[in-house]
């Protein structure tokens, strides 16, 4: 997928201090973005074109919904680019959107969530040492979803900021933390045992350890698990691929190494 060839898209979304629309016709757009399939989540090009017309609202009639929604999904379509390029031009975009959002409404966890989501995956797609002044913002955006709405989408604030004290290193260079890292992760599979992401974190959690029984344990009980949700219709066959492709190296007993395996 060439998310590159949609510089029109990102170019345009960001001019939202100026509406272009009408009300009603911003609204029917919403709307339109609105209207999407489950199956929809697992296919690269309805991303795309949900994530314009997200985009597309939010340029014509600036709106929380709108924005926190175009956020989403930028980090939707982040899952699934085809080159580093690719995803660090849509994480970037994602901040964007979720910026946007938080400004439009300071106490959504919505946007706050996913400004910190996508703030980490443009710090990802970076480079996590170069990009370790980013950090600060994503743990405080990230604990701020959680005062606001801990449950949202299903616990994610925490389960993403467990992933963050996962990835980053300990102090003094930055605030990773394994054993806290494990306590969240743990917290949040009792809170939400069919979310299939915690399912992938506590098996990276448990390979960087060299626990490898424990990993293949847990990526085992992922294909049991349901798809009821948008979030589940969304990361379950993503985190079954993700599965599939590291369960040899985890059988194979060979090391995590620093780079994040877990990205499809």
């Amino acid at each position: 997928m060439r998310v590159m060839s949609l510089p029109l898209l990102f170019a345009a979304a960001f001019s939202v201090a100026v509406p272009l629309a009408n009300d009603a016709a911003a609204s029917g757009m919403l709307d339109k973005a609105n209207r999407y399939r489950l199956a929809d989540l697992d296919q690269p090009a309805k991303l795309v074109d949900h994530l314009m017309l997200y985009a597309a609202a939010l340029r014509e009639q600036p709106s929380y919904e709108a924005a926190w929604k175009a956020a989403m999904w930028s980090y939707y379509v982040w899952q699934k680019a085809a080159s580093k390029e690719e995803r660090e031009s849509v994480a970037k975009a994602g901040v964007k959107f979720a910026k946007k959002a938080t400004e439009l409404n300071p106490d959504g966890a919505e946007g706050w969530f996913w400004y910190g989501g996508n703030l980490a995956i443009y710090g990802l797609s970076r480079g996590i040492l170069d990009s370790l002044h980013l950090v600060p913002d994503v743990e405080r955006s990230l604990k701020r979803s959680m005062e606001l709405d801990s449950r949202y989408y299903e616990g994610a604030a925490e389960r993403n900021l467990a992933r963050v004290y996962m990835m980053l290193p300990g102090r003094p260079i930055s605030i990773g933390n394994d054993a806290r890292a494990k306590e969240m992760l743990d917290r949040s599979l009792a809170a939400y045992p069919d979310f299939p992401l915690t399912y992938i974190y506590l098996a990276d959690w448990h390979w960087k350890k060299n626990e490898f029984e424990a990993a293949l344990a847990i990526l085992d009980r992922i294909h049991r698990l349901p798809m009821k949700t948008e979030g589940n219709a969304f990361f379950l066959p993503w985190a079954k691929r993700v599965a599939a492709k590291v369960r040899p190296r985890i059988e194979n007993r060979e090391p995590r190494g620093l780079l994040d395996p877990m990205v499809e």
